[in-house]
């Protein structure tokens, strides 16, 4: 062997390991790649669910208190209407009243 063909012959042998290492390389980086997308994938749903279930609980928490305030405002309502029957009753005693001392 001439010393061309040795160096030549070397110079393949380290292309021909260079490629297989960059191919190597390269479908261990496609395959964290995919690993880690279905990760976020499976993240995202998990959230989504997660997300899901707390905006329902926050819109059952919201429609209680709406509730809650509707019977206390009926309440307030037939308590203002029950002051305002006493306070004409009153004032019909007191004008009656008033009227049986003028006489």
């Amino acid at each position: 062997m001439t010393p061309t063909t040795m160096i030549n012959d070397l110079n393949n042998s380290v292309e021909k390991r260079t490629k297989n290492m960059r191919q190597k390389l390269r479908a261990q980086h496609r395959s964290q790649i995919r690993k880690m997308d279905g990760d976020i994938r499976a993240r995202f749903r998990t959230n989504k669910l997660v997300l899901a279930k707390y905006h329902r609980s926050e819109l059952k928490r919201l429609s209680d208190l709406v509730k809650k305030r509707t019977e206390l405002e009926l309440k307030i309502l037939s308590s203002i209407h029950g002051l305002n029957d006493a306070f004409e009753a009153a004032t019909r005693e007191l004008d009656t009243a008033m009227t049986m001392k003028l006489v």
